[in-house]
């Protein structure tokens, strides 16, 4: 039976990963669908639902020339600036690619007007997914806010360390790649993967029950090669 998310399992940068591909099915077959109708927000708000999640932005500058223009005022948004980012996947000191500021978010709920962003633009947060500039971090640990203060003030040293040190504080770090086709998952314990499981059910679900899906079932093919998902056979 055909199944319309894969994980595939490895170790990467010192840690464990899994990498989840399927969710992108409806934008790479050209699928409108409803942005929180999307399995890539699904998975992601169905993640609220069970831990708490902080998320982490980064250079914006394609959308606005503020983060308040994204946000809303820090006040009432719930964010601050910081000096590390994320654009492309990979993590980066905003002191060299300064003219948008990074933006760190404790605490995103499935309800979090974090989901609203560009509601009056003409941008979501599947556009900055589409970026992959944005860090998911699941699962908060005792004294997060303490601890994630010291890790921004310590100064960037590179990709590889802030992905080990922020997955020390979180049960799981996300990060999306392939202009948002995938989702890398890393964790320095196997039982903290366990957290997926239901955003995983739920994300298919929404697939499952599609219309579109449902019709075209059997002429769904896994494409490995360009959009890691289940594509229409074309003619």
């Amino acid at each position: 039976m055909k199944q319309p998310i894969m994980i595939f399992k490895d170790r990467k940068l010192g840690l464990y990963t899994h990498t989840i591909c399927g969710l992108n099915i409806f934008s790479s077959n050209q699928i409108e669908v409803y942005k929180f109708e999307d399995p890539r927000i699904v998975f992601l708000q169905a993640l609220c639902v069970q831990e708490a999640i902080s998320a982490h932005t980064g250079n914006l500058g394609d959308f606005a020339d503020t983060p308040e223009e994204i946000f809303g005022v820090k006040e009432s948004a719930s964010y601050e600036t910081v000096p590390i980012g994320i654009y492309g996947g990979y993590f980066y000191d905003v002191s060299s690619f300064s003219y948008f500021p990074a933006c760190y978010f404790e605490d995103v709920t499935s309800e979090s007007n974090f989901w609203e962003m560009g509601e009056k633009s003409d941008f979501d947060v599947l556009d900055v997914l589409y970026r992959d500039a944005i860090a998911f971090y699941i699962g908060q640990e005792s004294d997060v806010k303490g601890k994630m203060e010291e890790l921004f003030n310590s100064g960037f040293v590179s990709h590889e360390k802030w992905v080990n040190d922020v997955t020390r504080i979180y049960k799981t770090l996300i990060l999306s790649g392939g202009d948002n086709s995938i989702f890398t998952i890393y964790a320095d314990k196997k039982e903290n993967f366990d957290v997926l499981s239901y955003a995983i059910k739920a994300a298919s679900a929404t697939i499952e029950n599609h219309q579109w899906y449902q019709n075209n079932y059997s002429e769904l093919e896994w494409d490995e090669e360009y959009n890691t998902c289940l594509m229409k056979k074309r003619d």
